[in-house]
């Protein structure tokens, strides 16, 4: 039993240093828009939206639902 436990805490700490190192290798910062923007039902807006009124690369909907509006920088 105690074995068990540990193997799981162990897989926790190995797994949750992956993920932080793959987060940080992301290839561009984002910028988070407030909801709406044409999310979720016309994202084509979003993009529209982050690329010409932001001056940003494009856009597209993400988190829950996908209602947030997220624009990806230069």
């Amino acid at each position: 039993m105690r074995l068990s436990v540990v193997f799981l805490l162990v897989l926790l700490a190995v797994s949750l240093t992956v993920t932080s190192g793959a987060e940080d290798a992301s290839q561009e910062p984002h910028l988070r828009v407030r909801r709406g923007f044409g999310c979720p039902f016309r994202r084509r807006y979003c993009h529209w939206h982050c690329k010409y009124e932001l001056r940003r690369r494009g856009g597209y909907c993400a988190g829950r639902f996908r209602q947030t509006c997220v624009c990806i920088r230069r």
